[in-house]
């Protein structure tokens, strides 16, 4: 229900704050782990859900990318006033 040029702007927008602007050519089965996460919570974000469920997204991530993808998921929280469902096994 999005704009095509509302969408474009939303992915480019999470490109950089997601830091994968670099791998904008890439197929995203080449990116580390944790990039396609990123990738991934990209592709739900650009459509600007009022509601992401994620299960397990740090799954076989490094500690540095769980801080960096949990500050990712609270920034939309706040900036966006979007609600997120995480299941986890991590404490």
């Amino acid at each position: 229900g999005l704009a095509p040029d509302r969408v474009e702007g939303n992915v480019k927008r999470l490109r950089d704050q997601l830091g994968l602007t670099q791998y904008g050519d890439r197929i995203v089965a080449q990116l580390s782990s944790g990039n396609r996460q990123k990738a991934a919570l990209s592709c739900v974000l650009c459509y600007e859900p009022e509601l992401v469920m994620l299960d397990e997204p740090t799954l076989g991530l490094d500690l540095v990318t769980v801080d960096e993808l949990a500050s990712i998921i609270v920034r939309q929280s706040e900036e966006f006033n979007r609600s997120f469902i995480i299941t986890s096994h991590d404490m």
